[in-house]
């Protein structure tokens, strides 16, 4: 009964999500937030720069990887017309995952439940986790997931990520099972898609230090945590060696995009200003100090747009923080929400200031590249505006 259950909400999920990709208007459908990663499109360009033989990575429209863009080459070449049935045989395999990923959890829970079960009031040992508080957890999930609205238009728009959602699942399977060597290899691949993925190293490392009733010897931990690092390096090393190969000899895919080792300086600067802005409680010390570098970058001042409304922003934080400070502990007659806000205007200020930094090299960077004199193709002067 099970399994014929599974089988009609199989045939319901493919259905719907068939129905929405030829129904829904794609403008529609591309109004939503999806990654560039996960872009089909990037995806398209790819392949056809591939097929042509010029430079995959040498744009911002192609951010896959390498082994990534040449399986998608080999099988969109010989199978062009099969992309939807590609992306339905990956619903398949993630709704199996999500199904695998429920037994495996509630297993764990059960156990978990049971380990404490000593320490446990009388009682309360009715709250201790049985089979029968799961019983719908399984169908819950696979429902969820059926008709998601978010997972039902990452179909319509045959969004790449569900490749990365699979990897991500059976590393936390093969993880919660103990297989850690293995889960770090899927660790490692989603790491390849996407690099934070790598995140989920932590809880390997953490199931691996932990101790089991079978063998709870130190000595028996670290090897099980040095195998999943082995696990993760080896197939990191692996997939990264295989894209040299992939790419020739000039690895195009972190020369072309990661172009900042060109100006370390440039870089150095610009991420203690990202981490000056991203830290919870901001540190005028620290940004008065990256202030008084960026005069290195005065010729740069020309390309600047925001330069005045920077500088508005960041006056208006100098004054309301202190006033807001004094009404909020003095008189009273403000809260600390005042002066979280002014915090708010000061880190706005900085957002301004990056932006605009980042845009100015950008454009410099750009008439470098293509000259000043910028024509169309019917000779028309273009002016560029400076301010």
């Amino acid at each position: 009964m099970r399994y014929l259950t599974l089988f009609v909400w199989m045939v319901v999920m493919l259905s719907v999500r068939v129905l929405v990709k030829h129904c829904a208007s794609q403008n529609f459908i591309k109004s939503f937030a999806h990654s560039s990663m996960d872009n089909w499109d990037s995806v398209l360009e790819g392949v056809f720069l591939h097929e042509a033989g010029l430079n995959v990575y040498d744009n911002d429209i192609v951010h896959q990887p390498p082994l990534a863009l040449h399986l998608w080459s080999v099988a969109l070449r010989y199978t062009k017309n099969w992309v939807v049935i590609y992306f339905l045989l990956l619903e398949l395999v993630n709704m199996y995952s999500i199904l695998k990923l429920s037994d495996v959890c509630i297993s764990v829970l059960i156990s978990s439940d049971q380990r404490t079960q000593p320490n446990v009031h009388a009682s309360s040992r009715s709250l201790i986790l049985s089979r029968d508080d799961f019983v719908l957890c399984g169908y819950l999930m696979i429902m969820c997931y059926c008709f998601n609205p978010y997972s039902i238009l990452a179909f319509a728009s045959q969004s790449t990520s569900i490749i990365w959602n699979i990897t991500s699942v059976w590393t936390l399977i093969t993880c919660f099972q103990n297989h850690l060597f293995i889960s770090s290899c899927f660790c490692a691949l989603g790491c390849y898609l996407r690099l934070y993925s790598g995140l989920l190293l932590l809880p390997i490392l953490a199931v691996a230090t932990f101790k089991t009733t079978a063998n709870n010897r130190l000595a028996f931990r670290l090897f099980r945590m040095g195998t999943s690092l082995l696990g993760f390096v080896a197939t990191t090393v692996g997939l990264l060696y295989g894209s040299y190969l992939a790419e020739g000899r000039t690895w195009t895919f972190l020369k072309s995009i990661y172009l900042h080792h060109h100006e370390p300086v440039f870089l150095s600067v610009a991420v203690l200003l990202v981490a000056s802005v991203l830290q919870p409680y901001h540190s005028v010390g620290e940004f008065g100090c990256l202030l008084a570098v960026l005069p290195l970058w005065s010729y740069l001042y020309k390309y600047c747009r925001l330069a005045l409304p920077t500088i508005c922003v960041l006056l208006a934080a100098l004054v309301l923080t202190p006033l807001f400070y004094y009404m909020w502990l003095q008189p009273g007659t403000a809260n600390a929400n005042f002066y979280f806000a002014a915090c708010m205007v000061y880190a706005v200020g900085q957002i301004l200031l990056i932006t605009d930094w980042l845009n100015a090299h950008s454009k410099r960077e750009y008439l470098l590249r293509v000259g000043q004199e910028l024509t169309l193709s019917s000779g028309q002067k273009l002016v560029l505006i400076q301010s």
